[in-house]
């Protein structure tokens, strides 16, 4: 579907709807996360099946949702991927949402946005460690889509934001196949949102930057700057494309690449 660059996040919503209230049951919330994750998974796919080197990627509208890949114990479901019937698994982006409060039932009480956070970390763990290994080339992204008022809730203390920044900074950073440590994504973002807003409005703060201790971050990108660096991504790393000195991407349909034009991408280091 055509992608509105400046509210992207908008279709999404609208199909998640209707999000529960805040105090909402845990199965209510639950369902409604898995309804966005799905929304948010065709909305990402969109935006990037705009470029040339993800014309084949999947989910599209309806279809195409949590296919099984290869990994190193059997099989796992990812919820945005793009594969070479040569190369394999080329591409993998993960979403995960955060978009309400930590509540009580007991006490009725609202908390924070923090709770969750290192189990999503654990799960991301586990997701590139088993992909990883059996496919090292793979280019692995995540994205946690986070209620926006969580950069401000820190009071004394670092807003929620900042904690999950912290927190997941250590799943990120893996600039090789050959990295040692194939439980990290070569990118993690934080996608800053208002699910209540039907605008659709984010933006995205990587987490290998420092965050702010309160309050929106000043550097963020727009989903068109996330897509473009996601290019650059599976560009270098499989030698298809080129990136320019400007910024200027010049990608290929990587689905249509073969084994043969990749053979001397990244050779593995000597001893």
């Amino acid at each position: 579907m055509p992608i509105d660059w400046e509210h992207p996040l908008s279709d999404a919503l609208r199909a998640a709807a209707p999000r529960p209230e805040p105090d909402a049951s845990a199965a209510e919330k639950k369902n409604y996360a898995e309804r966005l994750s799905r929304a948010l998974a065709e909305t990402m796919a969109d935006a990037l099946r705009t470029r040339p080197t993800f014309r084949k990627i999947t989910p599209e509208k309806g279809r195409g949702h949590e296919i099984a890949t290869r990994s190193a114990d059997g099989k796992k479901k990812l919820d945005v991927r793009l594969v070479n019937d040569e190369l394999g698994l080329v591409f993998t982006l993960s979403i995960k949402t955060y978009t309400f409060q930590d509540y009580s039932p007991t006490s009725g009480q609202f908390g924070r946005y923090q709770k969750n956070v290192l189990r999503n970390d654990h799960e991301l763990r586990g997701e590139a460690d088993v992909i990883h290994r059996r496919q090292p080339y793979a280019v692995m992204v995540a994205i946690m889509f986070m209620h926006e008022g969580a950069t401000t809730d820190g009071g004394n203390k670092h807003s929620s934001f900042a904690h999950a920044v912290f927190t997941l900074r250590k799943r990120a950073g893996r600039v090789s196949p050959h990295d040692p440590r194939p439980d990290r994504f070569e990118k993690v973002f934080i996608g800053l949102f208002n699910p209540t807003s039907p605008a659709g409005d984010v933006v995205f703060f990587d987490v290998e930057n420092a965050p702010p201790k309160d309050g929106m971050p000043q550097r963020r990108l727009t989903l068109a700057e996330l897509v473009d660096g996601i290019e650059s991504l599976v560009i270098e790393r499989n030698e298809v494309g080129y990136v320019y000195e400007d910024g200027a991407l010049e990608g290929v349909d990587i689905t249509e690449v073969t084994v043969e034009d990749v053979s001397g991408a990244d050779p593995e280091p000597s001893e």
